[in-house]
Formats: C-alpha cells, sequence, structure tokens
C-alpha cells in the first residue's frame, strides 16, 4: 500500500489496532511511503491479484486519447489533457499530457506506449486544482513506457514440476 507521507502514522495505528492485519514492513523515500501489509482472511485474495499488464492497462485508462496516425498495421494515439473522475473515482485533473501509445489496427492489443502526465487528485473545481497542484503539491507525474515483446519464449520445464504433475495423477 502506497500512502502520502501526512497520513502514514495515521495509517499506521489503524493497521496496528487491526486485529486482522500485521504491519510486515515499512519503507520510506523522499515523499513516499511503501507499507506491506498481512492480511489475515478465509476469503479467496485471487480475484484480488492485479497482474503487471492489468496495472498497466488501469493506468493507461486515466486519460482519454485522440489519434493522430494510422497505418496499414497500427494506429497512434496521443494522451489528452482534461477533467476525469466522477461517481467511481474522487476527480482529479490530467495535465502536461506527452508522447504516444501504438496499438494493432484490428486487435486495439498494445503494441508500446511511452506516455506521460501530471494527475492533481481531489479536483473538481479550477480552484481546488490551483490548490492542489500549487499550495499543496498533490500533483504526481506519471511517467509510463512498455514494449511489447512478440517473440516466444521458449521454456524448459522443470524436472520437480514434471514430477509433481506425475504424483498427481
Amino acid at each position: 500500500m502506497k500512502v502520502r507521507d501526512g497520513s502514514v502514522d495515521q495509517r499506521i495505528e489503524q493497521i496496528e489496532s487491526d486485529d486482522d492485519r500485521k504491519l510486515i514492513r515499512e519503507d520510506r523515500a523522499d515523499e513516499e511511503v511503501i507499507l506491506v501489509i498481512l492480511e489475515n482472511t478465509t476469503e479467496d485474495q485471487a480475484d484480488n491479484i492485479i497482474t503487471n499488464i492489468e496495472l498497466f492497462t488501469n493506468v493507461l485508462q486515466s486519460t482519454k486519447y485522440r489519434q493522430v496516425d494510422e497505418t496499414a498495421e497500427n494506429r497512434v494515439y496521443v494522451p489528452q489533457d482534461g477533467w476525469f473522475g466522477g461517481h467511481r473515482f474522487r476527480p482529479y485533473r490530467i495535465t502536461d499530457s506527452a508522447g504516444q501509445v501504438i496499438v494493432d489496427k484490428d486487435s486495439y492489443e498494445v503494441k508500446s506506449a511511452n506516455v506521460s502526465w501530471d494527475r492533481t487528485s481531489d479536483t473538481e473545481t479550477y480552484a481546488q486544482y490551483l490548490i492542489n497542484r500549487v499550495i499543496a503539491d498533490e500533483t504526481e507525474t506519471i511517467d509510463l513506457r512498455f514494449e511489447s515483446d512478440t517473440d516466444v519464449a521458449e521454456t524448459e520445464v522443470p524436472q520437480w514440476v514434471e514430477n509433481a504433475q506425475e504424483e498427481a495423477k
């Protein structure tokens, strides 16, 4: 869990007072603090695990895009500044967007992305945006780079996997 430094002590107190959670590690660097928490639960957490590609596409979906080019194989999109959020997410503003995303023309699979923008949270009005960006310094820079590897990797199955498969039969 990533939290801003100002609310860290409060979050740690909440975690330590909860019998179902245990603080495993606390890392502080610059203005960021990362808390690693162990949660005791009987619920299946498989649905809560997010893969790297899901995280990547979730971040890409933070803003809108405009198509700027098209070839026989690809479409090229650029990120757009604007106001986002609303009923599902706290409102935020994207500014200083740059870069491009290249997708397959037919499948819309992301082939590569090199985009960045500034994201200012809790900004329903322009006044809130100015306060959060200038005074409170609540703006975070998102810099996302990805290139799809279309080569199929050939892997060897370790002997212990084969043994386990045989034992399971």
